[in-house]
């Protein structure tokens, strides 16, 4: 697999290694096994994400390559683990995005792994700053978070938050680009705040997709075509 630091080959693993994306002690293997993919999840900080962006003063890491690294990472582990043996594949893998404010100037790509199975982002307490100098109208603009074609997803605890100079298009955006059909995305917890020049979380024909304690809100005043006060544009 990819380099990649282990949660469990460890002397002492911790669960503080799993929720704050520590490597205490490290161990230099940088990889995982399946059976370590069953019992934990991958860290976007073992990619790295540092979390350091500093919202007042708009300085920090750029982290969008780390979230599409560790993604590649679970989509690629997950196709493994469910081409086992039925009884030993494991059920899912967990993406953990620790706590702090992640600088995102690019579009994350977790786009089109309609057959990837069951991939949760755990990540309570991380803001993702979506920041595209690019983003001139709602057309031009890129999403923080590209979901397109993408199916079986659960994001918990995701906030995202752009940028009232260089404006993201939206939040969160999932739906079609093909015919075929897309669905089953679960998010909970999930939040937009900030700026977008389209809205907070964009749903195209995606179906059976469940939102739980959501919030989606658009700040932006001036690109309202869309109704993007409204903060989520839902098509089917």
């Amino acid at each position: 697999m990819t380099k990649l630091s282990s949660l469990t080959a460890r002397t002492a693993p911790r669960l503080t290694d799993l929720f704050y994306g520590t490597d205490v002690p490290a161990t230099g293997d940088f990889s995982y096994t399946l059976a370590q993919l069953r019992m934990g999840g991958i860290s976007v900080k073992d990619f790295g994400a540092k979390g350091d962006y500093d919202p007042i003063a708009r300085t920090g890491t750029d982290d969008t390559a780390a979230f599409n690294a560790v993604w590649v990472e679970a989509v690629n582990a997950t196709k493994t683990l469910i081409s086992e043996p039925q009884g030993t594949a494991a059920t899912s893998v967990t993406i953990v995005i620790p706590a702090g404010f992640y600088r995102i100037d690019g579009s994350i790509n977790w786009a089109g792994t309609s057959t990837a199975q069951n991939i949760h982002v755990i990540a309570y307490g991380a803001v993702l700053f979506g920041r595209h100098p690019t983003g001139t109208s709602p057309t031009s603009a890129k999403p923080i978070i590209d979901m397109l074609g993408t199916r079986w997803a659960h994001i918990n605890g995701l906030t995202t938050f752009g940028d009232d100079t260089d404006t993201p298009r939206c939040g969160i955006q999932i739906g079609r680009f093909s015919s075929a059909a897309i669905g089953n995305n679960v998010f909970r917890d999930v939040t937009t705040l900030g700026f977008y020049t389209l809205c907070g979380f964009y749903n195209v024909a995606c179906e059976t997709t469940q939102f739980l304690g959501c919030r989606f809100q658009n700040n932006e005043q001036t690109n309202d075509t869309f109704a993007c006060r409204s903060g989520i544009i839902d098509h089917h």
